[in-house]
């Protein structure tokens, strides 16, 4: 029972034309979809809105204190 793997040169072909498969399905039917400017507008829409409520005077500790707030969370 000889089996036969494959090369690592066949391996690293297979994953290139995965990559180029998937590049090319994300370029010709999820970008600029509908789905994707939401996806957009819903990442950076409330950073507008917490701009223009922000109390500007103490931005330097609100900002010091969310990212101390986020290592925390991370550790």
């Amino acid at each position: 029972m000889s089996q036969t793997y494959p090369t690592h040169e066949e391996i690293q072909q297979l994953y290139e034309k995965l990559f180029e498969m998937r590049l090319d399905k994300w370029l010709n039917h999820e970008l600029f979809t509908f789905q994707w400017f939401l996806l957009l507008a819903v990442l950076i829409f409330p950073w507008f809105i917490w701009w223009r409520f922000v109390d500007k005077n103490r931005i330097v500790q609100i900002l010091l204190f969310g990212a101390l707030l986020s290592i925390l969370v991370v550790f």
